[in-house]
């Protein structure tokens, strides 16, 4: 149990990630416009 609550953290932290450099790019794009 203790390994799959790690592998889940892991996966959240990548998708927050990905997320939050996804609207960087989004907030870049609007500032050039």
């Amino acid at each position: 149990m203790k390994y799959l609550l790690q592998i889940i953290i892991i996966l959240i932290i990548i998708i927050i990630n990905m997320i939050q450099a996804h609207n960087l790019e989004f907030l870049t794009r609007l500032k050039e416009h």
